[in-house]
């Protein structure tokens, strides 16, 4: 069992905003670690869960300072999860003082604007846009639309239904994925068109096309039927990208159970 660490507190009992003040003082840091425990930081003797976060630091310039060993300094962010009291500490030191200036993140107020704004079904560019007016931020403060998109379709999926299409997507990639036994003109089969060159000069006008064929899913064909689904809206369709990924990852249980049986 590793030691336990030297951890020094830096503030007991804050609010949720006072908190992430807080937070906004250190350099650069990611979280490493997030799980539920039995509550240490408030005094209520009924049980409950906390979350505690292990924090480490993400600063480019301690990674410039010392490249093939990691920075020392730790975090540790404890909050009830009934009364909402923060507790947050540290242990170790940076490499070097220096820091890099942050990118703009989105703040508590921030974030509970954008779910207003998420739950009248606005697309995350028009919510950026939305922030740059209600909190009259500049260009160079305001966060990036990676940033919003982010958080918006994390917040739609989790909370607003956004993935309910992914059990009706998977049944369907189940039943039209590539399994080996298929005749060669179904259209699981393609091909990739592969161009000849001659071997001499003087047989240049001389070139070949030939199809070297190839088992592929029929992610294409999938994505045409997802179409077709008429209880999709034009915001809760799934992109492309999910329906190939989706079906890459059948092919691959399908491979494994063939050479495992």
């Amino acid at each position: 069992m590793p030691p336990a660490l030297p951890w020094s507190e830096l503030a007991i009992g804050l609010k949720e905003e006072d908190a992430d003040l807080l937070l906004e003082t250190f350099k650069a840091f990611k979280i490493s670690k997030s799980d539920q425990a039995q509550c240490t930081v408030c005094n209520d003797p009924s049980p409950h869960n906390m979350r505690k976060r292990i924090l480490l630091c993400a600063c480019h310039q301690c990674q410039l300072a010392m490249p093939y060993a990691r920075c020392l300094w730790r975090g540790k962010r404890l909050q009830c999860g009934r009364h909402n009291v923060v507790d947050v500490f540290q242990t170790g030191t940076y490499v070097t003082a220096r820091r890099q200036p942050r990118p703009p993140r989105l703040t508590r107020a921030m974030k509970d604007f954008a779910k207003e704004m998420a739950d009248q079904g606005l697309k995350p560019a028009r919510i950026r846009s939305g922030l740059l007016h209600k909190f009259e931020l500049c260009t160079s403060s305001l966060p990036s639309l990676k940033v919003v998109q982010r958080f918006v379709n994390n917040y739609k999926s989790t909370q607003l239904g956004g993935n309910d299409y992914l059990d009706d997507l998977r049944n369907m990639v189940r039943e039209s994925t590539f399994t080996g036994h298929e005749q060669e003109f179904n259209d699981h089969f393609g091909g990739t068109v592969i161009l000849e060159a001659p071997s001499t000069r003087s047989d240049r006008n001389d070139c070949t096309l030939s199809i070297q064929p190839e088992p592929i899913l029929k992610a294409d064909l999938i994505w045409e039927k997802v179409l077709m689904w008429t209880h999709f809206s034009s915001e809760s369709r799934p992109k492309r990208f999910s329906v190939r990924q989706i079906a890459n990852q059948q092919l691959l249980c399908c491979t494994l159970m063939q050479h495992l049986s």
